[in-house]
């Protein structure tokens, strides 16, 4: 998730804030709700009549534009030095803009599968210059679309400038040079087997389910990812 510096959450008006929450919790007409699991829909209606039906409204939704902080363009470094053992921690985080689609959404997830396998491979098992590889992708429907592709590299203190080096020769390397057929069959059977676990959660419907409805569409991740697999 982005993080805005500490001087802009140092600026925010608190007093703004409480009224920003209270304004949105004194109107809920438009609000959208999801329940997911095994629920007897008989028992739940009257429920929600007596729950939900009574939640104040002023039957229209208030028009609210929300305002994200996004992180400063331009390269940002940072060294921390902490403790006397000999290890390190190489953290670099990329993010811009991102036109969403459900299409690409599964080429950028698939994308860091693969960059992820390429680090094991050449960072860990060949050159031995990390310990660990630690990559993780996200989108956001903010601003337009954003995306975050964040790297978490354990190593020897003395490796960090080599590191950071090796990183970015794999990532002009990926740019270069398209995976192979064997790199993209192997990650979009990984992918195909975590998605059909995920069904299995309720934690995970409700994500979508929610996202779909006010961010971004997920019905074809959710219903029918065979044929949007194909396509890629």
């Amino acid at each position: 998730m982005f993080i805005p510096p500490f001087d802009e959450v140092e600026s925010l008006n608190m007093d703004k804030v409480i009224a920003s929450f209270d304004q949105l919790h004194q109107n809920f007409s438009g609000s959208y709700f999801v329940f997911v699991g095994n629920v007897d829909v008989d028992t739940m209606r009257p429920l929600l009549r007596k729950y939900l039906a009574n939640l104040p409204g002023k039957g229209h939704a208030d028009q609210i534009q929300p305002e994200y902080p996004l992180p400063k363009r331009g390269i940002r470094k940072k060294e921390i030095f902490v403790g006397k053992d000999n290890k390190a921690s190489v953290r670099i985080i990329f993010n811009g803009a991102f036109n969403y689609t459900e299409e690409e959404s599964l080429r950028f997830t698939l994308l860091t599968d693969i960059l992820r396998l390429r680090l094991i491979e050449s960072l860990r098992e060949e050159r031995q210059l990390i310990y660990a590889s630690g990559i993780s992708s996200q989108l956001f429907p903010i601003a337009g679309g954003r995306y975050q592709l964040a790297f978490i590299l354990p190593c020897a203190a003395e490796q960090t400038d080599a590191v950071v080096s090796a990183l970015f020769q794999e990532i002009q390397r990926l740019q270069k040079d398209p995976p192979s057929m064997a790199e993209l069959n192997q990650v979009k059977k990984a992918w195909t087997q975590l998605h059909k676990e995920r069904l299995q959660d309720d934690d995970y419907w409700a994500r979508q389910l929610l996202e779909s409805k006010l961010t971004t569409p997920t019905a074809r991740l959710l219903f029918a990812p065979e044929k949007l697999l194909k396509t890629i």
